[in-house]
């Protein structure tokens, strides 16, 4: 409980349920005469950037060329293959490549669209690309929109489906392009894993920056942060800033501020602490012999986000509609490469995908290439001051009413402060929504 309080999902093996554990990822399971057997067959791959010989061009040509190889072996099937298409580059190059791989074929293509009561269009602008990007690849383009009322209608069956509790309000649109695709092809592929090989996501360029800053002793760090605690970054970032290790400075990026996560839920012991330990056990159960703090990152992201939380939700959202995704993006060559190459050509000088931006930039739309990196979200934030304002409000006070480790006072005021425009906690209230829902479709079963 207390690692899901911190990052909003379950890290594996182990389970919300006392005395089940799950499987590890890249293991097989044997059960024979009585015996059981956990049989390893991958692990992460060793990271250790270093110089190459090779010149930047050789580097960008081998780059398309094994993500073309990638696709066109994920494309092997006896029936039609899709496509999960936003308007991010990832799937955007994903689907050039299909087209690349077979020209003449008819191809289908399934985006989420927002419905919602703002004018704020930003919400839909990869919507609006990805249709773009169908058009130019000759790719039939199929929508779906979310509302704020699919979400209450799916709530209860994705809770159930999900297993286990989800902080991630984003799988509804998941749950709702899926329920689409399926009815038209029976797998499809996505772009997911490129940002974690690439180094796609904001809190890389932090690392990179933050090189200068670890080398300070850590009482010195503290004690400019208490310095400039008046500063609203320097207490936003206090976790960081402060980070004693490794696991410390990755723990927080992923998890809720330690001070938050300590009033919000004043009977849970330590979930900070909690996160951290998971982050420290997969650090050294991977062996790395980089000391590249982005490249650590990245592969500490790959063997902990993705597999217990990225994938997992993929995966349960898809197979409860009988669909099957892929993701040539982790192919194991490809993410090799990706790891073997100085992490300057990933994240440099706080820009982020330099090499796979440089790469693909003619196979995408301009509106791709000018748009900044942005994580993709329904307006969620928005519907809870409309749509699920009622719902969502109830779900709350019913997880604190029934959970006296929660503090009521302090996350009544977060959702009445988000509602207003006085602050923004987004994650953290549905963190107490994700557990509740789960609760409520467990509980049951548990013989509570």
């Amino acid at each position: 409980r207390s690692i899901y309080l911190a990052l909003g999902y379950v890290t594996g093996p182990r389970t919300m349920f006392v005395g089940i554990t799950s499987l590890s990822t890249g293991c097989l399971y044997n059960w024979q005469d009585g015996k059981e057997q956990t049989i390893p067959y991958h692990q992460e791959t060793d990271v250790s950037p270093a110089s190459t010989s090779r010149t930047h061009e050789q580097i960008v040509t081998e780059l398309r060329t094994r993500v073309d190889t990638s696709v066109e072996a994920q494309l092997v099937s006896d029936r039609p293959v899709g496509l999960f298409l936003s308007g991010g580059w990832d799937s955007s190059v994903v689907a050039a490549s299909m087209r690349r791989a077979r020209p003449d074929a008819s191809m289908k293509a399934f985006t989420v669209r927002f419905a919602h009561d703002t004018d704020d269009k930003k919400f839909n602008q990869d919507a609006d690309i990805a249709k773009k990007t169908a058009q130019a690849l000759a790719i039939q383009h199929y929508e779906v929109s979310l509302s704020a009322n699919d979400v209450i209608a799916r709530a209860d069956q994705v809770a159930f489906a999900l297993d286990q509790p989800s902080a991630n309000h984003s799988i509804y649109a998941l749950d709702k392009v899926a329920t689409l695709a399926a009815t038209e092809v029976p797998v499809v592929l996505s772009g997911d894993g490129g940002d974690e090989s690439f180094g796609g996501y904001t809190r890389y360029a932090f690392v990179e920056r933050m090189k200068w800053w670890m080398r300070v002793p850590v009482s010195a760090r503290r004690g400019l942060v208490r310095s400039l605690s008046s500063s609203t970054w320097v207490r936003n970032h206090a976790d960081a800033l402060e980070a004693s290790s490794a696991a410390a400075l990755f723990t927080s990026f992923h998890a809720a501020p330690s001070r938050q996560l300590s009033r919000w839920f004043p009977g849970v012991a330590h979930p900070f602490a909690s996160a951290e330990q998971i982050f420290a056990e997969r650090i050294e159960s991977l062996h790395l012999s980089s000391q590249d703090p982005v490249a650590t990152f990245m592969a500490v992201d790959r063997a902990l986000w993705l597999r217990d939380d990225a994938f997992p939700r993929a995966d349960r959202m898809t197979m409860l509609h009988g669909l099957e995704a892929r993701v040539p993006l982790t192919d194991d060559a490809l993410v090799a490469f990706a790891a073997s190459l100085p992490t300057h050509l990933h994240v440099s000088h706080g820009q982020l995908k330099q090499l796979w931006r440089e790469a693909f930039a003619d196979q995408v739309q301009p509106e791709v290439r000018a748009l900044p990196k942005r994580g993709w979200f329904p307006p969620t934030a928005k519907w809870w001051r409309a749509g699920l304002h009622d719902w969502a409000n109830a779900i709350i006070e019913e997880a604190i009413q029934e959970h006296a480790w929660m503090d009521g006072p302090t996350i009544r005021k977060a959702f009445k402060d988000h509602v207003e425009h006085k602050g923004y906690y987004l994650h953290e209230l549905w963190t107490v929504i994700g557990y509740q829902l789960w609760w409520r479709a467990y509980r049951n079963d548990l013989g509570i």
